[in-house]
């Protein structure tokens, strides 16, 4: 065998074969690199065009909430429109996602704010794509609110509710022949509102918006034979918060507690009844009526 090393040091040939091995290794990594920046230059293996399209068009109205009330520095309400693409036949196969928006008011600006949202119940909107192939959030051209573009004249008298305060409330639920078909059904003994509940009182206040004409309604708790006193008004209460939350002007409600008897004919004892343990919505006012009866049945908004 010839020997390859010399004192210790490589020999010629060693050299060599190590040079030769050097060069392969170097040549296969520069064409990997080579390979490499080819794909990218050309978009890599596995990416093509974005499937995704800009969308345009326009956004309705479709729910009008009051989220809270706010007390300092200056007393105001907060509240959140929700507007919901309309299909268009750009898209035929994609509508984005409802589109929050948040509005401030202080308290004596209501009317005007709800001149607003009604002149504004439909508004153009759009979503585009972003880097990465994906859809930014949702821009509705919702105008920003100035009171001052809207006439609010300085009432002359009473308001709402105001006008019927003088009437004995008992009387006032009792003879309307005018009740809203939504129905509030409460557990036995219990005044507690459940996401059911918020779920109705916003058909209710979707209702009474689109229909300006009805100047009061009465939020009329009721109890069963045998329940605690007072649970009837305690249910009112709770409803007319839900209500309000929904964006019904508390000018435009009062509330109205009624319980069956516990005795009926013949003095005796009445059986509870579950359904006995509800709120139901009266209207008890309409513009130019001083009052509700003999008013058509109320029907939902068009």
């Amino acid at each position: 065998m010839r020997a390859r090393l010399f004192c210790g040091y490589p020999s010629i040939s060693m050299v060599f074969e190590y040079g030769a091995f050097a060069q392969r290794w170097l040549k296969r990594v520069f064409s990997t690199l080579a390979l490499a920046a080819l794909a990218f230059a050309c978009g890599g293996p596995s990416t093509g065009p974005c499937p995704l399209q800009n969308w345009s068009g326009v956004c309705d109205l479709t729910n009008f909430t009051r989220l809270r009330e706010v007390e300092f520095p200056v007393p105001h309400s907060v509240y959140e429109a929700l507007y919901t693409p309309v299909a268009n036949a750009e898209s035929p196969n994609y509508s984005p996602p409802a589109v929050r928006v948040e509005i401030q008011a202080l308290s004596k600006h209501e009317a005007a704010l709800q001149q607003h949202m009604q002149a504004n119940r439909r508004i153009a909107c759009q979503q585009t794509i972003r880097d990465g192939c994906a859809y930014n959030p949702v821009l509705a051209a919702f105008p920003e609110f100035d009171p001052n573009r809207y006439a609010q004249a300085a009432p002359t008298g009473p308001e709402g509710c105001e006008k019927v305060e003088g009437q004995a409330s008992r009387s006032i639920g009792q003879r309307s022949s005018e009740t809203l078909p939504e129905q509030f059904q409460f557990v036995h003994n219990s005044s507690s509102v459940d996401d059911s509940m918020a779920a109705t009182a916003q058909t209710v206040a979707q209702r009474l918006s689109a229909d300006p004409s009805i100047e009061c309604v009465g939020v009329v708790g009721q109890s069963a034979a045998g329940e605690s006193p007072g649970v009837s008004e305690l249910r009112a209460q709770a409803i007319k918060r839900l209500l309000a939350q929904a964006g019904v002007q508390p000018k435009r409600m009062m509330t109205v507690s009624t319980s069956t008897p516990l005795y009926g004919a013949n003095n005796e004892r009445e059986a509870p009844k579950p359904e006995d343990q509800r709120v139901n919505i009266t209207i008890i006012l309409r513009a130019g009526a001083s009052n509700s009866s003999g008013a058509p049945a109320a029907t939902p908004p068009q």
